[in-house]
């Protein structure tokens, strides 16, 4: 059986220079993610035209508030900034097999 804390969340700005370390997200009380293709529907001379419009994806999180958090200060400020963060879920129960 999965628990909440089987899985943690990594926080960056995407200003952060490459190399920089993100921070785990503190005091995490529920996360979703999902992500969504739209699809483009257009009429042409020769026919209907179906396809694969942009694709996009988002994450949802509620944590206890706690103005020490690097992870949650990288959110806030990218939200008053009008600027986007990178995200990474980390499983803790998968099992990864490295080979050269």
């Amino acid at each position: 059986m999965r628990s909440g804390s089987d899985s943690f969340l990594i926080i960056q700005s995407t200003s952060a220079a490459i190399g920089d370390p993100g921070a785990v997200l503190g005091f995490e009380t529920e996360m979703t993610w999902g992500f969504e293709n739209e699809i483009l529907d257009e009429m042409s001379k020769e026919g209907r035209v179906v396809g694969y419009g942009d694709t996009s994806e988002s994450v949802e999180f509620t944590a206890y508030h706690d103005t020490q958090d690097p992870a949650q200060n990288a959110v806030m400020s990218a939200l008053e900034n009008k600027e986007q963060v990178k995200v990474w879920k980390v499983d803790k129960q998968k099992k990864c097999q490295w080979q050269a």
